[in-house]
């Protein structure tokens, strides 16, 4: 006979007393055990959630007694306890149909069993469950005595349910308050997420979670696993359909077995028995998961499923969170922008440092080497290279136009030290990219090997697809690198460059190519924002000095024509009283010629009279042909053809002036080709283009600074591969015409002597120009000049071509 009033007594007291909860409810449940007999004791009692009971205490159900373990609604026969209210005694377990196995409570280790109800005022709060390794029948009086206890507790288990359930409220609220105020002061993302994670498992009692955050396309951006959980896992595992869920719901989703769990497969790969899914929503947005795995038990290894209530404290630390993490990226944004406005104001400053150096550039040539400093300075763009091209029309190809960079990597840190130097202050840097000397750019390897790169407008190479787009294009590997670029990426030897077009009004001028060859650092599309910044008004830049240039070549033009016009009215009138003293001089000429060879007749022998009437007698005939060629030109005469040996006019020209050469100590070389048939041609004007040609040759090579030898090269021959045309070379070792009056030599009343018309050169293309023939020049300066000079063999008929 069981002592009931003691037992009720002694369970009140254990109840009342100041000891810990879980020791007080080991206590009951051993007393229990002990007075009613049984091999096990165990108590369960109802969560806040009304969807599953919790062990909260047992004894000798077996080695593996699972406190804090839950069994989820609609489980076996306790929970037909609890629906009908009622004492339920199994004397045989295994024939018993409503009975389940649960392993929390020994599984299989026990034949018999007794549960008797704890209700208070009509709600069920948990049962007394008691079992038996072998079948038993339980006695009236074991099942009164198990019965009157689960009552006479009920008072006493609530409070003690109550209780608990306050503080563990408290707790909690004390951990979200304090998980709010950490992540509050969190700067980084990082740090929230080890701190949310770190509190939601305690706080939910969870082994592992991970929590991370999805952009407008879902992606991942971020994670946080400390403990083991890693973001592939739970993508690759049966959890991407389950957050496809919970995002398109915005709900928590449990899942309590992952290994029956049908809705969901492959969870087994994230968690070993629960887990659930919380979304991250701010402002009906989505913006990311906490997942939270295995709810742990007292006993290691072995896992629980989750409550609502945990549920609802997930679903506390998410709005959190939300907050939080909206708060990080509204301050990274903000930080981003004034980072942002910070590099425009500093790129706007740049820019505007180097448009004043650009537009205090004279010329096209120092312009674009202060356009190459800007791009390769440190204060600048910064690149380690850089190369202009300039489109040309005449070609339709893009030609490098100046090359700016070093030429290995020591002449690189040579460089890089010495601008260090002038880069202090930005005015200075100004100042220097004005004055720095040209010398070391123009002779540098690098520059040479940019002037010697063309690219044609319409291939698929890089540079022209620039140009095309009018977009800057980033070639950060060799896999960017089409077949049209291979001899380009020879000559830089570097695969990863970048090329900028130079637009002005809607027209690409040209392109700028920079590389970090020798510093090896990527180029990111902020360099190339820059760059495109830069290269707008670059491009202005060079055009604005081709129109100065060009107006500036219209003006010279204009002022040299006002000279020629002034020069042709003082020739006009010279001319004029030129031919009028000519045919005044040509009677008394005629007269005095005719007497001297009346005078040569008469005088006979070798007297020295008949020598000096000689003498009158050619000097009279030389002038009458200078008169008669001076009136010819007076007069303008036409082209008189007829059949003539060229040789045979070189050779008068040559003997002609052979004393005049051996007296200025000019060596001659003459090469007369015997295949040449006779020319049609007009001699006396041909023979006065030879002779304009030799005089200046021999003019050129007489000068006082001249020290080379003195060398005067006439060649004959036949056109290559055509015999109905004849070539006439004429060379010398004059030092050449300056590059800067190249360009004027064969304009009328030019000339570089201090005395002369600056019509022979004119007049000689003209000569040559209305024979149907051409005539080129071939300067080299330092050395000489080669005319070539070009006639067919036979008249060309062509009325168009004007008259001298």
């Amino acid at each position: 006979m069981i002592e009931h009033d003691s037992l009720i007594h002694e369970l009140i007291n254990i109840t009342t007393a100041p000891e810990s909860l879980q020791k007080k409810l080991n206590e009951i449940v051993e007393s229990i055990k002990a007075r009613v007999n049984a091999d096990g004791c165990a108590l369960l009692l109802m969560d806040k959630d009304h969807q599953s009971l919790s062990i909260w205490s047992s004894k000798g159900l077996s080695s593996k007694n699972y406190h804090g373990t839950r069994i989820p609604r609609g489980h076996g026969v306790f929970w037909k306890i609890f629906d009908e209210k009622r004492v339920f005694a199994i004397h045989d377990l295994r024939n018993e149909p409503d009975y389940f196995p649960h392993p929390e409570l020994g599984g299989g280790e026990f034949a018999s069993m007794l549960c008797a109800p704890i209700t208070h005022s009509g709600e069920t709060l948990g049962a007394f469950c008691v079992q038996n390794r072998e079948v038993k029948i339980f006695t009236i009086e074991e099942i009164s005595t198990l019965e009157n206890i689960a009552y006479d507790l009920a008072d006493s288990l609530k409070i003690m349910r109550y209780m608990h359930t306050l503080q563990e409220e408290a707790s909690v609220s004390l951990g979200l308050k304090e998980l709010g105020q950490i992540i509050g002061s969190r700067a980084g993302l990082e740090d929230i997420f080890d701190d949310t994670i770190s509190h939601a498992l305690k706080l939910t009692g969870a082994e592992r979670g991970v929590m991370w955050l999805t952009g407008q396309n879902g992606r991942e951006l971020a994670q946080s696993a400390p403990h083991d959980l890693k973001t592939r896992e739970v993508m690759e595992s049966g959890a991407n359909g389950l957050l496809t869920t919970a995002a398109g719901t915005r709900q928590t989703i449990k899942v309590d077995d992952v290994n029956t769990d049908r809705r969901y497969k492959g969870l087994d790969a994230v968690a070993k028995r629960s887990l659930m899914v919380q979304p991250i929503v701010f402002d009906g947005y989505l913006i990311g998961f906490i997942l939270l795995a295995d709810k742990k038990t007292s006993i290691d290894g072995f896992y629980s499923i989750f409550s609502d209530y945990e549920a609802n404290i997930l679903a506390s630390i998410a709005r959190m969170v939300a907050q939080a993490v909206v708060r990080v990226r509204a301050t990274r944004n903000l930080q981003n922008a004034l980072e942002e406005n910070r590099k425009n104001v500093e790129e706007l400053s740049i820019l505007f440092q180097l448009s004043m150096a650009m537009q205090r550039a004279m010329n096209l040539d120092e312009l674009l080497r202060v356009i190459l400093s800007c791009v390769t300075v440190g204060k600048g763009l910064g690149f380690n290279r850089a190369i202009l091209f300039l489109v040309n029309e005449n070609t339709g190809s893009l030609q490098g136009m100046m090359g700016l960079g070093p030429d290995s990597a020591e002449d690189a840190g040579r460089i890089w030290q010495k601008l260090e130097k002038h880069e202090g202050k930005m005015a200075d840097l100004v100042q220097w990219l004005i004055e720095r000397d040209p010398y070391e750019i123009y002779h540098s390897a690098f520059n040479k090997l940019a002037q010697s790169i063309r690219a044609s407008l319409t291939g698929d190479s890089v540079l022209a697809k620039a140009l095309r787009e009018k977009k800057a294009v980033n070639i950060t590997s060799r896999d960017d690198i089409g077949p049209g670029d291979a001899d380009l990426v020879s000559m830089l030897s570097c695969s990863s460059f970048a090329v900028a077009p130079l637009v002005a009004r809607d027209t690409a001028l040209g392109a700028i190519l920079v590389d970090n060859l020798y510093n090896g650092r990527p180029i990111t599309e902020s360099d190339l924002r820059l760059l495109m910044r830069f290269t707008a008004p670059a491009a202005w830049g060079i055009e604005n000095v081709k129109l100065v240039e060009r107006l500036a070549a219209v003006n010279k033009e204009l002022i040299d024509l006002e000279t020629q016009m002034a020069r042709v009215e003082k020739l006009s009138a010279l001319g004029e009283i030129s031919a009028e003293m000519a045919h005044e001089l040509k009677n008394p000429l005629v007269t005095i010629g005719g007497f001297a060879r009346r005078l040569l007749a008469k005088i006979s022998g070798s007297r020295t009279e008949a020598r000096y009437a000689s003498i009158i007698v050619k000097e009279v005939e030389r002038l009458e042909v200078l008169l008669r060629n001076t009136l010819d030109t007076a007069r303008l005469k036409p082209i008189e053809r007829r059949s003539v040996d060229l040789n045979q006019i070189v050779n008068d020209v040559v003997d002609f002036y052979r004393r005049s050469m051996m007296e200025k100590n000019i060596q001659l070389n003459i090469a007369l080709s015997n295949d040449i048939d006779e020319v049609s041609m007009d001699p006396a004007q041909i023979k006065q283009v030879l002779i304009n040609l030799l005089v200046n040759a021999m003019d050129s090579m007489s000068c006082p600074r001249h020290n080379m030898p003195r060398i005067l090269t006439m060649v004959t021959e036949t056109a290559p591969l055509d015999r109905s045309s004849v070539r006439l070379i004429i060379s010398d070792t004059g030092g050449g015409v300056a590059e800067r009056d190249l360009p004027e030599i064969f304009n009328p009343f030019f000339t570089t002597k201090q005395s002369g018309t600056g019509l022979g050169l004119s007049l000689s293309k003209k000569i040559v120009r209305m024979h149907h023939g051409t005539m080129e020049i071939d300067n080299r300066l330092g050395i000489g000049v080669t005319f070539t000079i070009t006639l067919p063999c036979y008249e060309i008929k062509d009325s168009s071509v004007e008259q001298i």
